[in-house]
């Protein structure tokens, strides 16, 4: 990783997995808020001012934007899971319905959310982008390293929401 100014990189002796590399990242943190993204995440030169913008009537809170594949947006809002949702998820012969609304709730995504103009409340958020308040998430003890990789996010969310009493909103914009 090249050398710069403004950013450290922090380098791990093992590979913990994605809750363990941010925990690293956090325990060296000194503002007030988080931003969590994936690696293969790209943003735009006002991201950052439009996402703090957006998510200041809300804060604290867990905070993502919308987010755009190249072939369409990606629903990031979610309720909390039940095994009926992921056994409907997994249900092969529904496969090629995903994106159709009616199988997008049933496997536990906020389409109502997803499709909202305005911020909208829900459950949880992909952690593929998301703006955390870094003493809530330094009270919860942050990311469980139990998980090596998928449902930390849901995990960490649900201690938030639990413990802190934060809500998790998704913002129409920026992408």
């Amino acid at each position: 990783f090249p050398e710069g100014a403004g950013y450290e990189v922090v380098r791990r002796e093992r590979n913990g997995g994605f809750g363990a590399a941010v925990n690293s990242g956090i325990a060296r943190a000194r503002h007030d808020a988080l931003l969590v993204l994936n690696s293969d995440v790209e943003i735009g030169p006002t991201f950052l001012d439009d996402l703090l913008a957006g998510a200041a009537p809300w804060w604290p809170a867990v905070v993502s934007p919308r987010v755009v594949h190249p072939h369409g947006d990606a629903i990031v809002a979610r309720y909390w899971p039940t095994v009926a949702q992921q056994m409907t998820e997994w249900f092969e012969p529904f496969a090629r319905f995903h994106g159709r609304d009616w199988l997008e709730r049933l496997i536990g995504n906020d389409v109502d959310a997803h499709h909202s103009d305005a911020p909208a409340l829900t459950d949880w958020v992909l952690g593929v982008c998301m703006l955390l308040p870094t003493d809530d998430v330094r009270a919860v003890s942050g990311f469980d390293e139990r998980y090596f990789m998928n449902c930390e996010e849901i995990d960490l969310q649900r201690r938030l929401h639990e413990e802190r009493l934060l809500p998790v909103v998704l913002l129409p914009a920026p992408t």
